[in-house]
């Protein structure tokens, strides 16, 4: 199991994938694991990391992980950014 804080979500449109971009505070992430975001405090939506990808932002001298996700419809990035404000830390694990 990893924990991952969330710093932003963004969309990838001609991918038809969105991003969450933070920063790994514990363990190590990579391709297939399941990323879990509560939905309230009995049930979470179960996103599967496409890939991990690593974002330079040369400008404010930051680095940050981006886990990449499918979507499955064009408003995830805009949901998952509502459920997963600056700040929030999210565990990820293997895929069952």
């Amino acid at each position: 199991m990893a924990k991952f804080e969330v710093r932003e979500v963004f969309r990838l449109p001609s991918r038809r994938e969105f991003v969450l971009a933070g920063r790994i505070t514990e363990g190590e992430l990579k391709a297939g694991m399941s990323a879990l975001v509560w939905l309230d405090s009995h049930a979470f939506w179960d996103l599967r990391v496409k890939s991990v990808e690593y974002i330079d932002r040369i400008s404010v001298g930051e680095s940050l992980t981006g886990l990449v996700i499918a979507e499955q419809d064009a408003n995830d990035a805009e949901t998952c950014s509502e459920l997963c404000p600056t700040g929030t830390v999210i565990e990820v694990k293997n895929a069952a």
